[in-house]
């Protein structure tokens, strides 16, 4: 379990996984056999070798790429998208500092944004990509923004989920 100081609650995705048909927007969440839930795609997870953290994988696509992005319930990124790169150097952009609050707290971090056409899973959007600092071998980052007029269907013991 982890504990911060912070103003907004943060539920992780081994505790989401306990619930039935979950929905979440980014008003609300509902969930148990009343729940608005047509989701029937697959499930795919993901966790780091010491078991202590689990991610859900969603389908993206941006400028010609599709990859499977990680669900991260404790990024709070003003960008729905975050891709981590070696270096932000080969961008060619100019670097933008951003205070924004985590599940771990609030965090300053430098980073490049990018304006494009998302597709996140089967919701479509104009937005910006965040582009830091990190380890590329990582899939992308879906923040809690993707959650933006969008609704987040999860049934993991049907092993489903769908943004749409």
């Amino acid at each position: 379990m982890l504990v911060a100081n912070i103003n907004h609650t943060v539920i992780g995705l081994q505790s989401l996984g306990m619930l039935p048909h979950i929905v979440m927007t980014d008003h609300g969440m509902s969930f148990g056999p009343d729940a608005p839930f047509s989701c029937t795609r697959r499930a795919m997870l993901e966790s780091q070798i010491g078991g202590l953290q689990a991610s859900l994988l969603l389908p993206v696509s941006y400028g010609g790429q599709h990859r499977m992005a990680a669900l991260v319930t404790g990024d709070n990124s003003p960008e729905p998208l975050v891709i981590e790169r070696r270096s932000l150097t080969s961008l060619h952009r100019t670097e933008t500092g951003q205070e924004f609050e985590t599940g771990t707290g609030m965090v300053h971090e430098n980073a490049i944004l990018n304006r494009t056409n998302l597709r996140l899973d089967k919701h479509t959007i104009q937005a910006r990509i965040r582009y830091r600092v990190g380890d590329p071998a990582k899939p992308p980052i879906l923040s809690m923004s993707a959650l933006e007029n969008a609704s987040l269907s999860i049934d993991l013991h049907q092993g489903v989920a769908c943004l749409d």
